[in-house]
């Protein structure tokens, strides 16, 4: 580990590597506080691309403001190497939660898609799509939060994934919730992605009987030896995050999405309805 301290950050440890860089867990010793520290490749930060998809992830994260997305601290050069300091998610991301114990009970896959999807309408508020919705980009906390992660390719023009198949086998409120991700006529596909993120939190609500998603989703951590006791115990007593929906009001005073915001939300089904088919495969 060549870099020790990084603005006010002093550098604790590697966490993970990705195709940008390297990610360091960090403290903040002035505000007396954990971070996460990614630096760009030095191999790579001589590429006008990688640099401007860097500097375009941290400017996302600056944006926008919601409990599913990654706070950012700072963007900051040194020795010609750009680091980005956001805050720490202490867990796994989903594809190493899948990894290490095959598929998610459907409660947890209906818990994460409703703050995933209210994540990407707020995302779309803001005018930007992500394009990379995978579950090496979503983190599951050992508090039970979700967190959306890299922006490094996220621009303000919607294009619809096209999605193959979805999985069967579901409850059947949340497969026909998938299955409308899939429609072929616009009016019957979902409006906008906080729709579908209040249909799925409905059906988290009935899978998990009058228990907690975050505690659900903590507990999950706990069973594939990703979380700790510590974690759950935090969040006792904490108020649960909710979806959050968000209508455009139009010039008659009618809740009706733009058309703009429908692409938006058919590009957010497409994403999750992708990330669903990973989520529940053997």
């Amino acid at each position: 580990m060549a870099v020790r301290k990084v603005g006010s950050c002093r550098i604790l440890r590697e966490v993970g590597r990705g195709g940008m860089g390297v990610i360091y867990e960090a403290y903040q010793d002035g505000l007396d506080r954990r971070v996460a520290v990614k630096a760009l490749d030095a191999g790579k930060s001589g590429s006008a691309d990688r640099v401007e998809r860097f500097r375009r992830e941290g400017r996302a994260y600056a944006q926008i403001r919601h409990e599913a997305i990654p706070i950012v601290h700072d963007l900051v050069l040194k020795d010609d190497v750009l680091y980005l300091v956001t805050e720490f998610v202490d867990g796994a991301d989903l594809h190493h939660v899948l990894a290490s114990g095959g598929r998610l009970p459907a409660e947890c896959v209906a818990a994460l898609g409703a703050r995933l999807a209210d994540a990407l309408d707020c995302v779309h508020a803001h005018a930007l799509l992500h394009r990379d919705v995978k579950p090496a980009n979503v983190m599951l906390s050992v508090r039970g939060d979700v967190k959306l992660m890299d922006f490094g390719i996220a621009k303000g023009k919607a294009r619809p994934i096209p999605i193959r198949e979805v999985v069967p086998g579901f409850p059947r409120r949340l497969a026909r919730a998938i299955e409308r991700c899939l429609e072929r006529r616009p009016s019957r596909r979902w409006e906008t992605a906080g729709a579908l993120a209040a249909e799925l939190e409905a059906c988290a609500a009935g899978l998990l009987g009058g228990a907690r998603p975050r505690e659900r989703l903590a507990s999950l951590m706990l069973e594939r030896g990703l979380g700790d006791v510590d974690g759950m115990a935090a969040i006792a007593g904490e108020e649960e995050p909710g979806v959050a929906v968000t209508r455009r009001e139009e010039p008659d005073g009618s809740a009706r999405p733009s058309n703009r915001r429908i692409a938006w939300g058919f590009a957010a089904a497409m994403a999750l309805a992708g990330l669903y088919a990973w989520l529940i495969r053997p």
